[in-house]
């Protein structure tokens, strides 16, 4: 078996100012150079959800399970790409949205909520990005849990948005029965060409972490 096709859906780790309000941005400092040391490092300093990470439910749940205590079987399977592009500024994602893609959704299935707003992390549109993404609802993330899925994805720093109102909703009800939330992803309109990908998103082995770093890719197989 061959890749036919791979897409990245990672955004890069340093792009300033971009990331959640929350945290420190991330930073890359070279410490050591070939022309001083002889070889070339760099020290990397950041949160455990700066940039494509997952959470872990010990991210909201007093108690819950850290990142490393996972299987590693729950960071690859199959995945769904919903069509959310047409979301505007701060609207929710609703249970009709996600239940338009009801004969996709199966238990075990990773979930990809596509809104685009990953195209709005520039300087034109940055306030936009951070501050008025598309949400996930209570009812629409009761569903995906009740349907069993694996994992739910997004392409914004949070699936709460930024609004404390509806932040804390989908991240209580998804990681409160441990279905895993992606966040930071960038989710192009070419997930659309396919209904179901293969889906890699492994984290970095951090011991007792509320989440991790993580290079996630959507793969078709030959």
């Amino acid at each position: 078996m061959k890749v036919k096709r791979i897409i990245d859906l990672s955004q890069s780790f340093a792009e300033g100012g971009y990331n959640n309000p929350a945290f420190d941005d991330g930073r890359i400092e070279v410490c050591m150079r070939h022309e001083t040391e002889g070889w070339h490092a760099e020290i990397i300093t950041t949160s455990t959800h700066t940039g494509s990470h997952i959470d872990a439910a010990l991210h909201k749940i007093k108690g819950g399970i850290s990142i490393d205590k996972y299987a590693l079987e729950r960071f690859i399977g199959d995945a769904v790409a919903i069509d959310l592009y047409s979301k505007g500024a701060d609207e929710e994602i609703t249970f009709e949205d996600v239940f338009a893609y009801d004969g996709y959704i199966k238990p075990g299935i990773n979930v990809l909520l596509c809104t685009g707003w990953a195209e709005k992390k520039k300087p034109e549109t940055k306030d936009e990005y951070l501050y008025h993404s598309p949400w996930l609802g209570a009812k629409a993330a009761q569903y995906l849990v009740d349907k069993g899925v694996n994992a739910v994805g997004i392409d914004h720093f949070s699936i709460g948005g930024a609004d404390p109102n509806n932040v804390e909703i989908p991240h209580d009800i998804l990681l409160g029965s441990q279905t895993l939330i992606i966040e930071g992803l960038y989710l192009p309109r070419e997930l659309l060409t396919k209904k179901v990908w293969q889906l890699i998103a492994l984290p970095l082995k951090m011991q007792g972490t509320s989440g991790a770093l993580s290079r996630v890719v959507a793969v078709e197989w030959e």
